[in-house]
């Protein structure tokens, strides 16, 4: 879970960081000082979960709220403000804000949010995460002979590659790079029991260019090189 916190007074900064570190809240927090770096970071790096202050000097909380919501609908945003105005409430009330807390924090329930919405998140990702790890399934199974790799297999999917790999292996049990070359041998089996390709040709066919590369892997996984393995199937037939 990746929480972006922002806050222009470094002693509320450290205080929030503090809290969220010592409550056994599974998150990253992440700070920022002013709306535009916030926004900065949230333009290059997915969070979950978006902790602002309101009155920041350079770019405040409501301008950050509604420059966020043009590129992301999906981000829980929580206000800390010292401001017990109703009108920021009610000029934010159509950016979806989960909650305004007022200052000083109350521990108790600042943490009572902060666990809502990120079980809230955590709903949200456990039923969109099979849909996402199909769609990675399908384009792999699809173009497993091409150049890819988790980096841009994660773009197709939109998201970050280190996401999708710890969400990969926990969907399928195995991480990315094993599944697509166990695939790659799987094919590799089939045109040297069906085929009389060479070996490099056979290598290059599922996706594997560098060739000294492809046998390690084949006889790490089978026991023998794949020219002693098509040998023993010739003498099985």
């Amino acid at each position: 879970m990746e929480i972006l916190l922002v806050d222009d007074n470094p002693i509320e900064l450290q205080g929030i960081h503090f809290l969220i570190d010592k409550s056994g809240i599974q998150a990253n927090v992440t700070n920022a000082t002013n709306g535009e770096d916030a926004l900065a970071m949230l333009q290059i790096k997915p969070f979950q979960i978006l902790l602002t202050d309101i009155k920041m000097p350079i770019m405040d909380g409501v301008e950050l709220i509604k420059r966020v919501r043009d590129f992301d609908q999906d981000i829980r945003i929580v206000i800390i403000s010292g401001y017990d105005d109703f009108n920021y409430a009610r000029s934010l009330l159509p950016f979806n804000v989960e909650d305004y807390i007022l200052k000083p924090v109350n521990a108790v329930q600042l943490l009572a949010v902060l666990r809502d919405v990120i079980g809230q998140v955590q709903g949200d990702q456990e039923g969109s995460r099979m849909p996402v790890i199909n769609a990675a399934l399908a384009i792999i199974h699809n173009d497993y002979a091409e150049a890819l790799t988790l980096e841009n297999l994660a773009a197709r999917v939109f998201l970050s590659p280190s996401y999708l790999s710890s969400l990969f292996k926990k969907e399928t049990g195995v991480g990315f790079n094993k599944y697509l070359n166990d695939l790659r041998l799987d094919r590799a089996v089939q045109l040297l029991q069906g085929s009389n390709m060479k070996v490099a040709d056979i290598a290059g066919h599922v996706g594997i260019e560098n060739v000294p590369y492809f046998n390690r892997l084949f006889k790490k996984e089978y026991g023998m090189t794949p020219s002693d393995y098509r040998q023993q199937e010739y003498r099985h037939v």
